[in-house]
């Protein structure tokens, strides 16, 4: 789902729990992904997570909605 979302070459990407359903190895390992597709193609992704740990390591910028 990633590569399609990155071959239709958008600005932005809206991803929504990219990392359910993944152990904490394979969790780490996308939210590092997003972190160099961002700053290699000087795009945007917001990502809609549960995991608030995950995305304080990861995140340039953090939105917390209750």
């Amino acid at each position: 789902m990633i590569a399609r979302a990155l071959a239709q070459d958008a600005e932005l990407l809206l991803v929504n729990e990219p990392t359910s359903h993944l152990d904490v190895l394979h969790k780490f390992n996308i939210f590092g992904l997003f972190h160099c597709l961002v700053h290699i193609t000087k795009k945007c992704s917001i990502l809609v997570v549960n995991e608030v740990e995950l995305a304080l390591k990861n995140s340039d910028c953090l939105w917390v909605i209750h």
